[in-house]
C-alpha cells in the first residue's frame, strides 16, 4: 500500500462537500444579482413611465388654452383650435383620468382614444384654483409605489 498514488475515499467525500459549499454561496450570489437586476429594471421603467406622464400632463397644462373640466379624478384640456370656430371639439382635447382602482392606471384620451400612460397609481388627486374654463392653476398630487408626488402648473392662455 506504500506505494499507492490517488485520493482515499474519505479524501474525496472532504473535497465534494467543500466544492459544494463553495458551489452554493456562487449560485447564491447569483441568485441575489438576478433579482436586482429585476428590480432596478422594474424601477427604472416605472421611472421613465413616470417622467412621461409628468411631462405630457405638464406640457399640455401649459401649453393648452384652457381647461375645459376638472374634477378629483379627470382633466380635460382644450389643446389647439383646428377649425378655428371657438369651440373645443373633442379631437380637440385631451383628457388624464384615473380609472380609480388601486393600484390603477392613469389614461390618456384623445377623441375615443385611451390610452394608459402610467400604471401603478395608489391615489390620484387634482385640484385647482377656479372652476373650469377660468381654471388657472391645476395642482396634481398621486402617489406609485407609496412614493408621493405633487406638482403645481400655471395654465399658460389662462385669462
Amino acid at each position: 500500500m506504500k506505494g499507492r498514488r490517488g485520493f482515499t475515499l474519505v479524501e474525496m467525500l472532504i473535497a465534494l462537500a467543500v466544492f459544494s459549499i463553495v458551489m452554493s454561496g456562487l449560485f447564491m450570489f447569483t441568485g441575489m444579482g438576478e433579482n436586482l437586476f429585476r428590480k432596478t429594471r422594474q424601477e427604472a421603467t416605472q421611472l421613465k413611465e413616470l417622467t412621461a406622464f409628468l411631462g405630457e400632463f405638464s406640457d399640455a397644462v401649459k401649453e393648452g388654452k384652457s381647461i375645459q373640466y376638472i374634477s378629483s379624478r379627470e382633466t380635460g384640456i382644450w389643446k389647439e383650435d383646428k377649425d378655428k370656430d371657438g369651440r373645443p371639439y373633442p379631437d380637440e382635447t385631451v383628457s388624464f383620468l384615473w380609472d380609480g382602482r388601486s393600484p390603477g392606471a392613469i389614461y390618456r384620451r384623445v377623441g375615443s382614444d385611451n390610452t394608459p400612460i402610467l400604471n401603478g397609481v395608489e391615489s390620484f388627486e387634482l385640484a385647482f384654483d377656479e372652476p373650469a374654463p377660468k381654471t388657472r392653476h391645476v395642482l396634481l398630487r398621486f402617489s406609485v409605489d407609496g412614493t408621493v408626488y405633487q406638482t403645481s402648473l400655471r395654465v399658460r392662455s389662462a385669462k
